[in-house]
């Protein structure tokens, strides 16, 4: 007797289940591996990295955007979202930290293509966050801080190192319980600069001989290093009697002396500098203090000269400013001060017409995509 003579219609049955089976489960794995590895198309234009959301009350997530707003594509899939990351120096990677369910914070890596997402570290009772990249590209310095029982607020910050290559993690200092935020690692890997918790203060590290240079500042802003690494751009209160403003100095790092780049006076509130790729300007945050507005875009000189306004809309409030990788633009987030619970938007300044332009994209934190 022949096989197709005794294959019967009951056995067809039980292939055809068999072969559905197969097929569904082979779909399912598919739609499960681009869910889990979500990319974007490649482009020889720089993109737009940031923490947006679908909806109000979602959890943050990265997304990717072109500068002109479109092509706006979701990169992760975070059950109770990502809190923060750090794309790498040659801008091929993206550290970034996904909140668990239990309130912990584990560290993640993935192409910045979307790809290859997979956890660096799993922090068992602690929330390990704000990863800063090490000019090598292989280290990151992490702020770790751990939670004594479920449930509890997690304790003061730590600085911790991580090998990204090798997930070997060892504490910054060597007594591990010395406390510190704000990392920021010069762009010669020479130093660390961080904040000291318990007074503000900036404290600048010479990670080689472990020499610590202290820098008086009490708002709690990071340092901000010059792309030469011979500088540090610091914020602190000027007083005048009982009144204050707060003012940005540059901190020469041979003789520790601080030279104040906001002018005289307590005229301006000036924030979070960010220079430019070339080291030319500072983009930053200025307002007059105690007026009813927004937090305005400026741009100046490192030394204080050719201080210019970008924005002049006192109903929004701008923060949050980076660089393009070639200094031709300029992207910040900004929300309207008269809308009731407004979204944070991105906006893009073109720096040589000195022209801003809101992008229609809700997000915070922008960074940018080589």
């Amino acid at each position: 007797m022949s096989f197709l003579s005794r294959f019967t219609r009951f056995d067809a049955a039980v292939w055809l289940v068999v072969g559905s089976a197969l097929l569904l489960a082979l779909l399912l794995a598919f739609w499960q591996r681009d869910m889990a590895l979500p990319t974007f198309a490649e482009s020889e234009e720089p993109r737009i990295l940031f923490l947006g959301w679908e909806e109000e009350r979602d959890f943050n997530q990265l997304y990717v955007v072109n500068p002109d707003g479109s092509g706006r594509e979701r990169l992760t899939n975070a059950a109770r979202g990502v809190s923060d990351f750090a794309v790498s120096p040659e801008g091929t990677t993206i550290a970034y930290t996904v909140v668990n369910e239990d309130g912990t914070v584990d560290l993640w890596q993935m192409d910045a293509d979307g790809r290859r997402q997979r956890r660096l570290l799993a922090c068992e009772a602690a929330t390990c966050t704000k990863p800063e990249w090490a000019p090598d590209g292989r280290r990151l310095v992490y702020q770790r801080r751990n939670i004594p029982e479920p449930g509890a607020p997690p304790a003061t910050p730590r600085l911790w190192w991580l090998d990204t290559q090798t997930g070997e993690t060892i504490s910054i200092f060597q007594d591990n319980q010395w406390l510190g935020h704000g990392a920021r690692i010069s762009p010669n890997g020479r130093y660390l600069s961080y904040i000291s918790p318990l007074n503000q203060e900036i404290h600048v590290y010479e990670i080689e001989t472990g020499e610590s240079l202290v820098i008086p500042s009490k708002t709690g802003e990071p340092g901000v290093w010059s792309p030469d690494s011979s500088s540090l751009l610091i914020s602190d209160m000027q007083f005048e009697g009982e009144q204050f403003a707060i003012h940005l100095f540059s901190t020469n790092l041979d003789n520790a002396e601080l030279t104040n780049i906001s002018g005289e006076g307590l005229e301006t509130n000036d924030s979070f500098p960010v220079f430019s790729p070339d080291g030319t300007w500072l983009a930053f945050g200025r307002k007059k203090p105690q007026a009813p507005m927004g937090k305005q875009l400026w741009l100046m000189r490192p030394d204080g000269s050719e201080a210019t306004a970008i924005t002049e809309n006192a109903d929004i409030h701008y923060n949050n400013p980076t660089w393009s990788p070639d200094g031709s633009q300029i992207v910040v987030q900004g929300y309207f001060l008269t809308e009731p619970e407004a979204e944070p938007h991105l906006w893009l300044v073109n720096v040589e017409t000195r022209e801003i332009e809101e992008m229609e994209v809700a997000g915070i934190q922008p960074a940018w995509l080589p």
